[in-house]
């Protein structure tokens, strides 16, 4: 899972750097680098696509755990408290 993660986060970064060369300087690195191959550069361009849609599971895993840590704490520091149940 680790690889994939890393896999994913340097996809995203290589996307990322495109995408700001292309905006700042009209110059497209991937085009630059594959050349004529274009299946081969459609295929990156996905890569990076899938990489930045699995990227969404980390930020709603960060979410989860702050959500599931912010309860637990509060159910330690707040004893007291009357739960009711609709």
């Amino acid at each position: 899972m680790k690889l994939l993660n890393a896999v994913s986060l340097i996809l995203i970064i290589i996307g990322g750097i495109n995408y700001g060369l292309i905006g700042f300087f009209q110059f497209n690195l991937i085009n630059l680098l594959l050349g004529q191959f274009l299946m081969l550069t459609k295929i990156i361009y996905c890569l990076i696509g899938i990489a930045s849609l699995y990227s969404i599971s980390f930020f709603i895993k960060e979410r989860v755990n702050w959500f599931i840590n912010i309860n637990a704490y509060w159910a330690q520091n707040n004893p007291t408290i009357l739960y009711l149940k609709f």
